[in-house]
């Protein structure tokens, strides 16, 4: 009898003494480097505290995912499936030192103004803008993080619906693109020309000379002149695919006015085109079209 309860004795001082043991390890800070490689779907992520993303690169199906879990703060880079949006493969990670700090996805360097950075500061920031405590720049050719040292400065904002408009990298683009400031001159011929194109070689040119003044009514005719070729001259996608090739700007100006400043019947129809008669090996960009225009068709006025 008493060698059984000496025997009961040690096997729970030695369960009590496992379980504090692995309590503690869990309270380290994790080795964030480990989910490289990992399945974004992996139980420890499902069982973060909080997570939010925001779309990186829509043409790689990139994806910023930030999780809190209990003895860390990290961001992930996870890569999916073509057209799929679940359990993709996590390309790289940073960990920040922080874990009570918000990650902020629009951030710019004066040294770097053409890369995506991103950054921490604390979760109740006092302000929309402000610097970063941390901040890294993002190869987005490579899917990974680079730490940057320069002085970076952050805004926040409402990225509400972005899974299904712009990524990062193309925010980044369009703001390069409108640094040049559209004279008088130039507006009202842009205003002239802007609803009247009717060919991709067309609208890249004007594009290329007036695409700095792409706003409000200007904005609007582009739009027109977008959904006009898409409408009625759709065998032509493979040339403005060409042309987009060689100038990602152009692909996301013509992307964006697909918009709810349009007739919704000629974006139905376009998404129908995009779903059902896509050309062959135009995949990616039809699946682009399809995004916007069902963007573009919660945004519509009810009629």
């Amino acid at each position: 009898m008493t060698f059984t309860r000496l025997f009961l004795s040690l096997a729970m001082a030695l369960a009590i003494s496992t379980y504090l043991i692995s309590q503690a390890a869990s309270d380290q800070p994790n080795d964030a480097r480990s989910y490289v490689g990992k399945n974004s779907c992996a139980p420890e992520l499902k069982l973060a505290i909080t997570r939010y993303g925001i779309c990186l690169d829509s043409s790689q199906n990139a994806y910023l995912m930030a999780y809190r879990l209990k003895a860390a703060n990290i961001l992930t880079i996870v890569q999916y499936e073509k057209g799929a949006r679940s359990c993709g493969v996590i390309r790289d990670v940073v960990q920040s030192r922080d874990r009570d700090s918000s990650f902020v996805w629009e951030c710019r360097s004066s040294s770097m103004p053409s890369d995506v950075i991103v950054g921490t500061w604390p979760t109740k920031h006092p302000s929309i803008k402000g610097p970063a405590v941390e901040a890294w720049r993002i190869n987005l050719k490579a899917l990974k993080f680079e730490e940057v040292q320069a002085h970076v400065n952050c805004e926040a904002g409402n990225y509400t619906g972005t899974d299904e408009g712009d990524s990062l990298a193309d925010w980044v683009i369009e703001r390069q693109a409108s640094k040049h400031a559209c004279t008088s001159l130039e507006g009202r011929h842009a205003l002239d020309e802007a609803d009247t194109l009717r060919s991709w070689d067309a609208l890249y040119k004007s594009y290329l000379t007036f695409g700095h003044c792409d706003d409000g009514a200007i904005g609007e005719g582009y739009s027109e002149s977008v959904a006009r070729i898409l409408t009625d001259d759709w065998n032509t996608l493979p040339r403005f695919v060409q042309l987009a090739g060689k100038d990602a700007a152009f692909q996301a100006f013509v992307i964006r006015h697909l918009d709810a400043t349009l007739n919704m019947d000629d974006v139905q129809n376009i998404k129908q085109d995009a779903m059902t008669h896509c050309p062959t090996g135009l995949r990616s960009t039809c699946i682009h079209l399809v995004k916007q225009a069902d963007s573009a068709l919660k945004e519509a006025p009810a009629p």
